[in-house]
């Protein structure tokens, strides 16, 4: 008899011991393999969630708190490919339905157009998108809102600031619209239903709006904080095309003619100018000097007082009113606040104002100055142009309704007050030096309002100049390649299956055990077979290989059909 036929007639001879040991390592088989399947299941469902999410959309362009014009994605998809550039307005919001009452917070409001859709997996707008009334709702808003097709919904927006809310004199510190809305389409996955940048488990609560409507209630006409790429495009490609694309309004800057004559000055209508846009500026520039303004609660000298007033900081160049010969500690005053304050020259002011602190809570802080001139009021260039336009301070007829972001004493002010509003508007009562307007205004958004500059070069727009020395990511504009993103959050997710084995620890153990000991109790029983095999002079080393094959193909068959039942159970289950 072959060795391989006796070991066949000995696993069948001891067939019920050997599905023993079969079933105990289909255990341990199984719970690896189903804990390795859960893990797999988690990763898989990762990489679902990602493709729905983005379905066809490559690389994008965040503007963050910065906004930009739906123009420059116009440009870009002209220097692209057509079709694959999708501007994007994304703003906060909070939806009720009117009929249940029910409310949503935090939803997601996005303005798009036909190019959004493009993007999608289905390559097709919603059915009704043409109208101009049009509004979609994800599957995820439908549900918790409980909101069909026809239901009308009281939508809330929050209209953007020009600056941040925790800088200092934001204007009011919430100012929200309110539409309604008839639900039109119920927008599903594979048409960008569950779009959102962020990579989370639970799907976003998505509210469509034609983008021009969003941006008439928003009060944003024709910007964007979005730009969408598609994924056959090339993130460099795509970077490529910002870069040279954008232009002066996208940054939300602005040029205009200056004093001395021939000087530019560039305003900005977020108000503070980042550090690297000043930094940019400085070195195409023959002469730059940057301007701080800021509004001082007070003007103080001995008993006297003066509420609600600009201030100026300014350094010695193109300007006729802060010279060289002004000190750190010295003040410009106006005439007319020097009358008002009956102040002289050498005498002591003091400047009251706020800064924001922690939690954006307002400090009053107080700095003190020896008055170095008096100047007469408009002239050597004294106007409003030093101001930029602040927020619920510009924007107003009267002082009365002053709304900068922080309290107002209306009883403060006086009649002379107002008429100084009504001849001077936002003009500044006083310059201080640039270096002492830092050291009390500076703060993260930026040290300066505008910046004052005489270009080397006349001939190239200011754009073109700046674009070499100035790197948007310093700005807060991220360029992202989102599938590389999914990809590589997906990758470095935690291994779950991993995870779920080291939890199943015990139970392969304990299955391994089992097994252990029917297999022992198995040569236990086959002891007699063993002593009679060997007293016949059966070679020992064959002996040793005709066991060890038996429970290496008991272990091999165990191992499939618990890597078989494992899977299929696992699955069923999920």
């Amino acid at each position: 008899m072959s060795g391989f036929r006796l070991i066949l007639r000995s696993l069948f001879h001891y067939r019920w011991i050997n599905l023993s040991v079969l079933a105990g390592v289909a255990l341990t088989s199984a719970i690896l393999s189903g804990a390795l399947v859960v893990g797999d299941s988690v990763k898989e469902s990762l990489r679902q969630n990602a493709a729905a999410r983005l379905s066809q959309i490559g690389p994008v362009v965040v503007g963050g708190e910065r906004f930009l014009t739906a123009a420059l994605a116009d440009r870009m998809r002209d220097s692209l490919a057509e079709g694959s550039v999708a501007p994007v307005l994304a703003i906060e919001a909070t939806a009720s339905n009117r009929s249940g009452g029910t409310r949503v917070n935090q939803i997601q409001g996005l303005g798009v157009d036909e190019n959004f859709w493009n993007l999608s997996t289905g390559g097709e707008a919603p059915d009704g998108f043409d109208d101009e009334r049009w509004i979609g709702i994800n599957e995820p808003l439908a549900q918790r809102i409980g909101a069909k097709v026809g239901d009308t919904l009281i939508v809330r927006v929050e209209i953007p600031g020009a600056l941040s809310k925790d800088a200092p004199l934001s204007g009011e510190s919430e100012q929200t619209t309110p539409f309604t809305a008839k639900v039109s389409s119920i927008v599903k996955s594979d048409e960008l239903g569950l779009f959102s940048l962020r990579a989370e488990q639970v799907p976003p609560s998505t509210l469509f709006v034609k983008q021009k409507r969003l941006e008439e209630s928003v009060e944003q006409s024709g910007l964007i904080n979005l730009i969408l790429g598609g994924d056959k495009l090339e993130a460099e490609a795509f970077r490529s095309s910002f870069a040279a694309e954008w232009d002066l309004e996208d940054l939300q800057l602005k040029v205009e003619d200056s004093q001395p004559e021939g000087a530019k000055q560039l305003v900005s209508s977020r108000i503070f100018f980042d550090e690297a846009i000043v930094q940019a500026l400085g070195k195409i520039t023959e002469v730059e000097s940057p301007v701080l303004t800021y509004l001082a609660t007070d003007i103080q000298s001995g008993e006297n007082a003066t509420p609600y007033s600009m201030v100026a900081a300014v350094g010695p160049t193109l300007n006729e009113i802060v010279t060289s010969e002004i000190e750190d500690d010295e003040i410009v005053l106006s005439d007319w606040i020097a009358e008002d304050l009956s102040a002289s020259e050498g005498d002591e002011v003091t400047l009251v104002y706020n800064v924001v602190g922690a939690g954006r809570k307002l400090i009053e802080q107080e700095k003190t100055f020896r008055v170095g001139a008096i100047e007469p009021l408009s002239e050597k260039g004294w106007d409003e142009s030093w101001t930029p336009e602040f927020p619920g301070i510009f924007d107003v007829d009267d002082l009365d309704d002053w709304e900068p972001g922080i309290p107002i004493d209306r009883e403060r002010i006086r009649e002379k007050d107002d008429v100084f509003w009504d001849n001077y508007r936002a003009t500044p009562k006083a310059f201080v030096n640039l270096n002492a307007g830092r050291e009390m205004w500076a703060n993260r958004f930026g040290n300066a309002t505008s910046v004052r500059f005489e270009l080397k070069e006349e001939s190239a727009p200011l754009a073109d100049q700046l674009r070499p020395h100035l790197d948007l990511s310093d700005l807060g504009i991220e360029i992202r390649d989102l599938p590389a993103d999914a990809e590589a959050a997906v990758s470095n997710s935690f291994d779950f299956g991993s995870l779920f084995a080291s939890m199943s620890f015990f139970l392969i153990v304990a299955a391994l055990v089992l097994t252990v000991l029917v297999f022992v109790f198995v040569m236990l029983l086959r002891a007699p077979l063993i002593v009679l095999l060997f007293s016949l002079c059966y070679p020992l080393n064959a002996g040793r290989r005709l066991f060890t094959t038996e429970a290496l193909i008991l272990s091999v068959a165990g191992a499939l059909l618990g890597l078989i039942g494992g899977y299929i159970y696992t699955r069923l289950a999920l």
